[in-house]
């Protein structure tokens, strides 16, 4: 069954066109390596729009040369830097394709992200729900969870660099600057909305993990980042639908087997 949301990503062709999104702050010595893993998808995307969010690095003139030559790829240049939300509405704001993936420039796709993420918008799906691979400090691997509101109103078990309908960030109405787990925020706001997300086999986000990472932030940090979202929405997800979300999270760590 398609979501309603799938009838405003037909170009005129009648096929759906794929945008990746790379902001980048200070990342130059990764930006190419990123470029790259989307080079080498077996579904090339439409547009590329780097973002070089008030960088003091090398990150222009690496971002200028991967851009050159590549009618299909912009870059942008912003300073001073305007922060992860910020950059994030800015490079989507600037696509003009039916889906779009957020791309960090420390991050890689894996080869067959693009093709088989898009098969499932495809089929009716508003997002594309990937595996996340972590690499370097840390060696793991986390497979995708069910989009549920319930859930994703406790814990983050969804990565932002999902491939979705650029119709999806139009409804939300793009990444809250409130708050500093922006890509939880944001399907939490899509969640609320009735976006749907379906699992994508066989493809995954390599994450390069080099330094503290946000999960792993005292407990109480997670606490209040909760709280804050909570706050955010509270008229659309209501008191009663929080306490018995925080509810059935107790009861399953409680009983963990």
């Amino acid at each position: 069954m398609l979501s309603p949301l799938s009838e405003q990503v037909r170009n005129t062709t009648g096929r759906a066109t794929c945008g990746v999104v790379i902001p980048c702050h200070n990342y130059a010595r990764f930006l190419t390596e990123a470029f790259e893993s989307v080079l080498s998808q077996t579904r090339l995307p439409d547009q590329v729009v780097i973002i070089n969010d008030g960088s003091t690095d090398e990150t222009a003139e690496v971002a200028d040369a991967l851009a050159e030559g590549r009618p299909w790829v912009r870059v942008l240049h912003r300073s001073p830097t305007g922060g992860a939300s910020s950059t994030f509405n800015l490079g989507i704001r600037s696509t003009s394709t039916d889906y779009v993936v957020v791309l960090s420039a420390d991050d890689r796709l894996s080869p067959s992200y693009l093709e088989r993420s898009a098969q499932l918008l495809d089929e009716g799906a508003d997002v594309a729900i990937s595996a996340l691979k972590r690499f370097g400090n840390v060696e793991s691997f986390m497979y995708p969870k069910v989009f549920d509101l319930d859930r994703t109103l406790i814990v983050n078990d969804h990565h932002g660099s999902y491939l979705m309908r650029r119709a999806v960030f139009d409804l939300v109405g793009g990444y809250s600057e409130e708050v500093t787990r922006e890509d939880w925020d944001f399907w939490v706001s899509a969640l609320t909305k009735g976006v749907t997300g379906a699992l994508a086999p066989e493809c995954w986000v390599e994450y390069r993990q080099h330094g503290p990472s946000r999960n792993q932030l005292p407990r109480w940090a997670g606490w209040k980042d909760r709280g804050r979202i909570w706050k955010r929405h509270y008229r659309e997800v209501g008191r009663v639908r929080v306490v018995r979300a925080v509810m059935n999270e107790a009861w399953k760590r409680a009983f963990r087997p």
